[in-house]
Formats: C-alpha cells, structure tokens, sequence
C-alpha cells in the first residue's frame, strides 16, 4: 500500500511542478525524468506483496493493474487523438482551396493530454470495481482501453450523479 500511496505523492508533486514552472520544455522533460526515477525507487524500496505461485508476471498484482492503468491512460490518449483529427476534418471541410488545405495541422495542447491524465484515478475505480475478482486476459485490456477512450462519459455521469445527490 505504501508504494501506491508514494507514487500517488510522486505524480502529484510532479503536475504541481509542471503546472507551476508554466509548462517549459525543458522543466517538464526534466520533471518527468526525476518523477519516474522516484517512483521506480519508491517500487524498488518500500515493500510489495510477492507472489510465490505459477502466475505469469502480468498476472500477479500491483504488475497487472500498472499493465490496465497503462492501457486505460493509452486509451485516453487516443481519444483525444481523434477529437483533434475531427476537428481538423471540419477545418478541412469548410476550406475551398488545396493550399489551404494542406496548410491545416492538427492542433494539441499539453493540456488536452494533461486533463483525462488528471481525472485517470476517477476513471481507474470503474475500471478496478470491474476486473476486481477477474483473472487478466486480453478481454480485461480491452475494456481497460475502452473506458479510457470514453472517459468523458464516466465523469459526465459521475457530475450528474453527485449533481443529483447534492
């Protein structure tokens, strides 16, 4: 437990750094770096259960859920992705000339990124709530990739449901 909550401290102290530091080039690579030193010193050092059983390394805990939180983080990425290719798809559209055309890029900010990474913990617990009691299988990252790809959705319906409650 005490790996998860130091590396929860870790990426915390790593996004106020960024945040603070307006985000330069430099100062993001170099909190990065540090930030995945410290926590591959944080999972070296502090304990983690062990497994002594037959399992493939992918199947024995916290490996698998690093494995789906990776796969989950991925799907956001992708659907900010395909938010951007929409987008620039319409910018292509109302253009009338080839030149112009070819002159539209895809335009993504650190932000569009930082923002679902931000949220990722929320939509983790459905993710968990779900492969809980389940053996990993690839039916397990592929859900994990889908609710990140609609992470949107889930923290629509999280506002909604605190809306209603409050």
């Amino acid at each position: 437990m005490a790996t998860y909550i130091a590396t929860g401290i870790i990426v915390s102290l790593a996004l106020f750094i960024i945040r603070w530091r307006r985000g330069s080039a430099a100062v993001v690579f170099t909190t990065l770096l540090v930030s995945a030193i410290a926590v591959t010193i944080a999972w070296i050092l502090l304990p983690v259960r062990k497994s002594l059983g037959g399992e493939a390394w992918y199947q024995i805990e916290p490996y698998c859920w690093i494995l789906v939180y990776i796969v989950m983080l991925l799907g956001m990425a992708v659907s900010v992705l395909t938010k951007a290719i929409d987008k620039r798809k319409i910018k292509v559209a109302l253009c009338t000339n080839d030149e112009e055309k070819k002159q539209i890029k895809l335009s993504i900010e650190l932000y569009d990124f930082l923002y679902p990474f931000l949220i990722s913990f929320l939509t983790f617990g459905s993710v968990y709530s779900q492969l809980e009691d389940k053996q990993m299988a690839l039916m397990s990252f592929i859900l994990a990739f889908q609710t990140g790809f609609f992470w949107e959705t889930i923290v629509n319906t999280m506002k909604s449901k605190h809306e209603e409650a409050g």
